[in-house]
């Protein structure tokens, strides 16, 4: 016999210059899922990309 397990998440997708992230909030039960999804949202209002500086000495 198996046993299950519950799976809440939600995923954001951002859009990258040359990629695109994947950010992914993964809970166990729906409380938490609920308690921690705010903190997704918030991460999201944040995010920058920082675009790469090459080292002077790659060339």
């Amino acid at each position: 016999m198996t046993k299950t397990y519950s799976q809440w998440e939600r995923v954001a997708y951002v859009q990258l210059p040359h990629a695109v992230a994947y950010i992914v909030l993964s809970s166990r039960d729906h409380a938490s899922y609920q308690k921690d999804s705010g903190a997704l949202q918030e991460l999201l209002k944040t995010f920058i990309y920082l675009e790469p500086k090459l080292d002077q000495q790659q060339h």
